[in-house]
């Protein structure tokens, strides 16, 4: 695997890689995570594809000159390093929140997009993602690992993994992960919007711990949209259950090359 870092203009992005294919596939964290939660899947797909998985700026080993720490902002440098690897023809991988950025990215049709598949997206939650994110202000640290401890596991979730998360949530720096936290939150009043505007169909693998937003996928996805669900897990299927997990990958992409075939042939 090899760890590599790719400059445009003020920002500088760290990926990891493996594989040589022209099929890439490209993962992308979530909120307070980075690049090694996808390693497992880097290394497996890396048989039949080029798999990458990158920082996001502020995050990991990825960092930026001050900025707004948008949804878009983001999709901007998942393009920028698409296009700074040229990679032609790329599905994206979003974890939960970077399913957003995902979308994004295809919809601002700046790069090729042969496929959008998300993890842990779409779901419902008890949590109160505005208050969580005024009470980082004052306690950051031990925000996140209350959180954490309410919604993200699964009681099946094995200890090495909530250590894990939890350290690399308190970790995160509050100057990139507050404000970034908080356009998250107000991206989801224009989420019906976008997710309308997609010309591809959304594929989900989400974990059973809580439900998917099913009426918010039928009433916006034009499309279409699949979910497929991982049982007895947390919020991160792809480190607490990676073989299940890739199983379920697999089954997705084979379902986004079959869709591409039938829409050629039909042209």
């Amino acid at each position: 695997m090899i760890s590599s870092e790719f400059t445009c203009g003020p920002t500088r992005i760290h990926y990891i890689e493996k594989g040589c294919s022209e099929n890439v596939l490209l993962f992308i964290h979530d909120w307070g995570c980075n690049s090694s939660y996808w390693s497992q899947q880097v290394a497996y797909f890396s048989r039949t594809y080029r798999a990458i998985a990158m920082d996001l700026p502020g995050f990991g080993r990825s960092c930026s000159a001050q900025r707004a720490w948008t949804v878009e902002d983001f999709s901007r440098d998942v393009s920028a390093l698409i296009e700074g690897l040229q990679i032609k023809n790329v599905i994206l991988v979003g974890h939960a929140a970077a399913c957003d950025i995902i979308v994004e990215t295809a919809l601002s049709r700046q790069v090729p997009v042969a496929g959008l598949i998300g993890v842990e997206s779409h779901k419902i939650t008890s949590a109160d993602m505005g208050s969580m994110a005024r009470s980082m202000q004052s306690d950051f640290k031990n925000t996140v690992s209350q959180y954490a401890d309410r919604f993200l596991f699964h009681p099946a979730t094995d200890s090495l993994a909530r250590i894990r998360v939890k350290l690399d949530l308190r970790n995160t720096d509050p100057h990139s992960g507050i404000p970034a936290l908080r356009n998250q939150i107000s991206y989801k009043e224009k989420l019906p919007s976008r997710l309308s505007e997609l010309e591809q169909p959304l594929y989900l693998i989400n974990s059973d711990r809580t439900p998917t937003d099913l009426a918010l996928l039928e009433k916006n996805c034009k499309r279409s949209f699949d979910v497929v669900y991982i049982p007895a897990t947390g919020h991160f299927p792809m480190i607490e259950k990676p073989s299940k997990f890739n199983r379920l990958l697999e089954v997705t992409l084979h379902k986004i090359t079959l869709t591409a075939r039938w829409e050629l042939a039909r042209q």
